[in-house]
């Protein structure tokens, strides 16, 4: 029940042994796939980037305080 190691013996004028390759295919078809549950329930997101961008003189006015920041999130939104 656990990974399967699959190994290549070589590259044949640029291709692999067809043998090799259709036994990889015929693993990978018998594989179950079952539904992710949870995440299909979860909306969530994936940020792959933040940028801030607050003014450089909204920062400049309110020194050693705790300030209120604009940020833009690059990414990804699922199930929002």
């Amino acid at each position: 029940q656990g990974a399967k190691m699959f190994f290549f013996s070589g590259v044949v004028n640029g291709k692999y042994l067809k043998n090799e390759v259709r036994l990889l295919v015929l693993q990978i078809s018998r594989v179950k796939f079952r539904p992710l549950v949870w995440r299909n329930h979860h909306p969530y997101l994936l940020c792959d980037r933040v940028e801030d961008v607050t003014p450089p003189e909204q920062l400049a006015t309110k020194e050693g305080r705790a300030q209120d920041r604009t940020v833009v999130l690059y990414g990804y939104v699922r199930g929002a």
